[in-house]
């Protein structure tokens, strides 16, 4: 018990020490204090949003995570959303979730707004913060922590893997433990080679998980927040940045959980135009919502 009151009480200190670098220049963000001091220690939610941009176009949210944080002393839990889920998006109708922050930019400029308004009526969750990051974000996050360590359940290789010119090229990971970079870490949770979109997610939650683990030193968080200011100045995002570095005060009580709206809680359907998409089945996701987010619930719009 002592230890944990100690890390949580070193966590906060370097929050509050972070905490004039919440405001990023150009964005227009108030400085404000991390959103579990905010909070009082209270539970909260983020919503996070990882982009796959590409040259001019506009981005749309590839990675879609819906994190509950707090009370301190409780783990995180995180759930990933698939890309593919077919959502109704405030005043757009009927489309996949990973559109709504493009139809935002589009419409208003502000993408975060309309994703976050499209999370909470269709899943009837507050979320109080957004935090948007692309793919130098999360490499950079990797390399500050001084790479990460997973285990790869069987050999992976990927024969058309994007890459930065435009083309495609060859990725292997073999099976085993092992340690791996920024770059290789991005390539790990991008490619879909020999499964599908939900073998993507596991991966991504493998290596947000090594890097949770990585955050219960607060040096480490340290840096890892700084490496987020340095590549991510203007990705739009209300979080804190000190939150970073007191994402380790939350996982106190453990690892964090990781849920993902699996292949249980979805129907593949083909529309008629040829495009591929899941269905939700809201019957079994509401129920997995309310265990996780219980009193952050808010009425859905009938």
């Amino acid at each position: 018990m002592l230890r944990a009151v100690l890390l949580v009480a070193g966590l906060i200190g370097v929050g509050l020490v972070l905490r004039p670098l919440a405001w990023v220049p150009g964005s227009g963000l108030p400085v404000r204090l991390p959103l579990v001091l905010e909070q009082r220690g209270s539970s909260s939610t983020v919503l996070v949003l990882g982009l796959d941009r590409r040259g001019g176009e506009i981005a749309r949210t590839d990675t879609i995570l819906l994190a509950r944080m707090g009370p301190l002393g409780q783990p995180p839990t995180v759930l990933s959303i698939p890309r593919d889920l077919w959502v109704q998006i405030p005043g757009k109708g009927e489309d996949r979730i990973n559109t709504a922050f493009a139809w935002g930019e589009l419409g208003t400029g502000n993408g975060a707004l309309l994703a976050k308004r499209t999370i909470e009526e269709d899943f009837g969750v507050r979320v109080d913060r957004v935090a948007v990051v692309d793919f130098s974000c999360f490499q950079a996050a990797v390399d500050a922590a001084g790479g990460v360590t997973i285990d790869v359940p069987q050999r992976l290789v990927d024969e058309s893997y994007p890459s930065e010119s435009g083309g495609v090229m060859r990725v292997v990971f073999e099976q085993g433990r092992q340690t791996i970079t920024g770059e290789r870490a991005l390539q790990y949770v991008r490619t879909r080679a020999t499964d599908s979109d939900f073998g993507r997610i596991r991966r991504q939650q493998q290596v947000l998980s090594a890097i949770a683990n990585r955050l219960h030193d607060p040096l480490v968080a340290t840096r890892i927040a700084r490496s987020v200011i340095a590549r991510c100045p203007d990705a739009g995002t209300d979080v804190s940045l000190a939150d970073v570095a007191l994402f380790g005060a939350l996982s106190v009580g453990g690892a964090p959980r990781f849920e993902l709206l699996d292949e249980s809680t979805v129907t593949p359907v083909t529309l008629a135009s040829g495009a591929q998409i899941l269905q939700p089945r809201w019957e079994r996701i509401r129920p997995m919502v309310a265990d996780i987010f219980g009193g952050r619930q808010i009425a859905r719009p009938t």
